[in-house]
């Protein structure tokens, strides 16, 4: 089945979560090199694009973003980072698989990003979301013992990339960029290490919703960007997200009581 089509809605100055992942699930990130090179394309990459990074996970098979949305939209972002990147790694293949002479050319990137709008008083419990999954996927015991996120850089100031905004997203999540401010971080990111391993929707909850909103409405309506909440601090997930209908395509509401009232009525 297909990913149900998603209506893009984060307005400047949201907090955005963006998910690519891989073609095939292929370990991409595993390559030797590939994180480095990755994150050097996406600082070239900024200086086109209003986006603001927060916060990365640099996983094999995906990648996570934590991000400011600017105005100009998200692709000016992700397009000339992935593209820049997909060349590389059709680089690495080639000389690899089939040696320089040889040319190979394949699908490096599954899809755009799943992208969500994550509500503000929920960007701490995003960082420690971001930040675990090397935890979650059972590859380190402890956050800060993986060098594939942005985890470090919040716990040690002199490993910061200066375009990633650690100072900001701290502030903004209630602690100082002080070493007891930085130190509370690690320690909330511990807490929710076992946490939160279904906060995002999957592919089959979005198809879900859509189905039962088109059922619902009597008309083609599409789902927009799902906004995640603060909610409960559990592996539920909490979310929500609009639908949208064109504007010759009023919405009727399908009656749900009885066929024999509706009759005698």
């Amino acid at each position: 089945p297909t990913m149900p089509r998603i209506a893009r809605e984060h307005l400047p100055g949201s907090l955005v979560h963006l998910i690519s992942s891989f073609a095939l699930g292929a370990r991409v990130m595993d390559l030797p090199g590939a994180r480095a090179v990755y994150l050097s394309l996406a600082e070239r990459t900024l200086r086109r694009s209003d986006w603001v990074p927060l916060a990365y996970a640099l996983m094999g098979s995906h990648v996570h973003w934590a991000l400011i949305a600017g105005r100009l939209p998200p692709r000016t972002f992700y397009h000339p980072l992935h593209t820049g990147f997909a060349l590389w790694v059709n680089q690495q293949r080639r000389e690899a698989l089939f040696g320089p002479e040889r040319r190979f050319v394949g699908p490096v990137f599954a899809d755009r990003p799943k992208t969500f709008v994550v509500e503000p008083e929920a960007l701490s419990r995003l960082l420690a979301y971001l930040h675990n999954n090397p935890v979650r996927a059972g590859l380190v015991q402890n956050p800060g013992d993986a060098d594939w996120t942005s985890h470090r850089q919040y716990c040690d100031p002199a490993r910061r990339m200066p375009w990633l905004a650690v100072g900001w997203a701290l502030e903004h999540a209630g602690l100082e960029d002080s070493a007891s401010g930085r130190a509370t971080f690690h320690e909330m990111t511990l807490e929710r290490s076992s946490s939160d391993a279904s906060w995002f929707p999957t592919d089959e909850e979005l198809r879900l919703v859509r189905r039962e909103a088109q059922a619902h409405t009597n008309a083609p309506v599409e789902i927009a960007t799902p906004r995640m909440t603060p909610g409960r601090e559990s592996e539920e997930s909490d979310w929500i997200c609009g639908l949208l209908a064109t504007p010759d395509r009023p919405l009727r509401l399908r009656w749900e009581g009885p066929v024999t009232q509706l009759i005698e009525e």
